[in-house]
């Protein structure tokens, strides 16, 4: 696999407009080549036509209830929203959720600013979603349209602006949960968006920015956005299909016999206290990792996950290492033109055998990924559900994020403004003009501030040193006698 999931739902969007309703997300992981998914197509076509037709009444079905929800003032939640709102209510941490991203607004009068916030989000009924209690059931409740303000901070310059300062508080309940904050300098204006994740996701964050942009210059987009209400529609059916069921079956499988105990020790600090660290990959190495990805038929994305699954090996001792990572979820073409969230945790299960070579690992890592991209759609907390008598539990997060999902935006991301960890050690990896940077955010209860580093200090040995075409055909056992001599071990 060369790509990602962006170009995969790229790729699943062209051949859904040349034959629709034939070929699933999944079925392009089976049919992994030209010929082999021409010859699957063409099966489906040959398929009896009122197989056809059956699936086409089904659809409709699907249609009318979404368009029923629509019209209503409020309806249910979806499961990401659901699994947000629960971790939220519950964490003391209430930044945790906030996504905030920045526009250059110099050329703006203030009071058109104002105005044009008004007009754009009055057309965007998640932005005017909260959450409360309807007949003893908790749903999303679409609010009436009200004025929105734009708060005005002056300051002498906005190059050393501490956004953190800045951002809402907010109260699950109560509209809106956005909110705008326009700092001006006497040459400079900056337009702060901070939003709640239970809104959007980082896609969403995409197409918003999209349709700001062509809202301000009157521009018509080709493709028109769909209501969120289809996608939670979409759940209710896709969650009792035989399809979904043997999502499920997988990850069952795939994390069978899994140690899930915390394997660091607690420590004397407060449950809620955290840390924040960062390190940077120079583009010379990143374009050496690219190389290297390229020779080795994988993504930098595997390479990443495999080089912090050998760090983390090394650093806890544990030979079998979870990470956890989000994934799009969008699984009808329609949904990749939807703003809300959709984003699902997926666990990403690697072991390690010293006897391995390189080459061989990554191509392990490579299946392990290509399979849980294909079993995305299963939601993260119906794993948990499943596996309750095992007492699931991760401890490790990687969130990756490389130029394609943002190919489009203008705005920028608030560096570390939000960098509150929601596991032991969360990893954010932005490429950010050809250099990859790494932050890192931590429980301090189980974690300090010399052991992250020294974690990153090692990841980055092993993408520099380790990760390149001279030792693909070197053992992993080699490989860790070199990084031993080097590394501070873990008591």
């Amino acid at each position: 696999m060369g790509g990602d999931s962006i170009l995969l739902t790229d790729m699943h969007d062209i051949i859904e407009n040349l034959y629709p309703n034939i070929v699933k997300v999944a079925d392009l992981f089976e049919f992994d080549s030209v010929f082999s998914l021409s010859e699957f197509i063409s099966s489906q076509i040959n398929l009896d036509q009122s197989e056809e037709e059956e699936a086409t009444v089904d659809d409709s079905n699907i249609n009318d209830l979404a368009q029923t929800v629509v019209e209503s003032k409020h309806y249910d939640m979806s499961n990401a929203q659901e699994r947000i709102y629960y971790d939220y209510r519950l964490n003391k941490n209430k930044h945790i959720y906030n996504i905030g991203f920045i526009t250059d607004e110099s050329e703006s009068e203030y009071h058109d600013l104002v105005n044009n916030a008004n007009k754009f989000f009055s057309d965007f009924e998640m932005f005017r979603t909260t959450f409360k209690m309807v007949n003893k059931k908790l749903v999303q409740y679409i609010n009436p349209i009200s004025p929105i303000k734009i708060e005005r901070v002056q300051v002498d310059t906005v190059e050393n602006i501490d956004f953190k300062k800045y951002l809402k508080t907010f109260k699950l309940s109560e509209y809106p949960l956005f909110n705008l904050t326009l700092f001006e300098s006497p040459d400079k204006k900056l337009l702060l968006f901070d939003v709640h994740h239970i809104l959007i996701d980082g896609y969403s964050s995409t197409l918003l920015q999209e349709h700001m942009n062509a809202f301000g210059k009157n521009i018509k987009l080709d493709k028109p956005l769909h209501p969120y209400s289809k996608f939670i529609e979409f759940e209710k059916v896709f969650y009792n299909s035989p399809e979904y069921k043997e999502m499920g079956n997988y990850w069952k499988e795939k994390l069978k016999g899994f140690d899930f105990s915390n394997p660091l020790n607690r420590k004397n600090s407060d449950d809620y206290a955290y840390g924040n660290t960062s390190i940077q990959i120079s583009s010379e190495v990143a374009e050496k990792l690219s190389e290297f990805s390229k020779g080795g038929k994988t993504t930098l994305f595997n390479i990443f996950l495999g080089a912090f699954s050998i760090a983390l090996n090394i650093f806890t001792g544990r030979k079998d290492i979870t990470v956890l990572t989000p994934v799009l979820n969008r699984y009808k073409p329609e949904f990749k033109n939807t703003i809300g969230v959709f984003t699902n945790l997926i666990p990403m299960r690697v072991k390690m055998n010293s006897n391995l070579l390189l080459g061989n690992f990554l191509k392990e890592v490579r299946k392990t990924t290509v399979e849980g991209i294909k079993n995305q759609f299963y939601q993260y907390n119906h794993i948990l559900q499943d596996l309750k008598s095992s007492d699931p539990q991760f401890f490790f997060y990687m969130d990756f994020e490389d130029k394609s999902l943002k190919k489009n935006r203008k705005t920028e991301d608030i560096p570390h403004a939000v960098a509150i960890p929601k596991f032991i050690l969360d990893l954010e990896v932005k490429n950010l003009n050809g250099i990859y940077n790494i932050s890192a955010s931590y429980k301090k209860s189980y974690l300090s501030e010399d052991e992250v580093e020294s974690i990153l200090e090692l990841l980055i040995r092993i993408l520099s040193n380790v990760f390149t075409n001279d030792n693909f055909r070197e053992s992993l056992k080699s490989i860790y006698k070199t990084l031993y001599k080097l590394t501070v071990h873990h008591e």
